[in-house]
């Protein structure tokens, strides 16, 4: 849809310096995401890291007993969880915000366009 919209600009030729700053604005928040992804893949990792050795220790023994919720529960994943929280309140804020510009500038989802070029077969040269 990103680029539905995108096209759409092109199509109108908007080249002003507002569009321009959209799209920076747009390909800010994808890399942003980006980023908060790779930070939940990564501590998802540590956490499987973490459970895995302690399934082979003593602790891990007595911790098999207790209902999985209850042995991650820490401070620190409590603040984690209060950051991600956050973070995807402000990933949602510039969503909206960069919808209420979009339209402010006048760009449609160009849905047309962008299906009928994937429509076109590739021809290998």
């Amino acid at each position: 849809m990103i680029q539905a919209v995108v096209a759409d600009g092109s199509q109108k030729h908007i080249t002003d310096r507002v569009f321009q700053l959209w799209v920076n604005d747009l390909q800010d928040l994808a890399y942003y995401i980006d980023d908060v992804l790779d930070d939940v893949d990564t501590k998802a990792l540590r956490r499987k890291l973490n459970n895995d050795a302690h399934a082979s220790t003593n602790i891990g023994n007595v911790l098999k007993f207790f209902p999985k919720c209850c042995t991650n529960f820490s401070p620190l994943n409590v603040l984690y969880g209060q950051q991600m929280s956050s973070k995807l309140q402000e990933i949602t804020n510039k969503l909206h915000d960069l919808v209420d510009q979009k339209n402010d500038l006048g760009l449609t989802v160009n849905v047309e366009r962008t299906s009928i070029k994937a429509a076109w077969p590739v021809l290998k040269t």
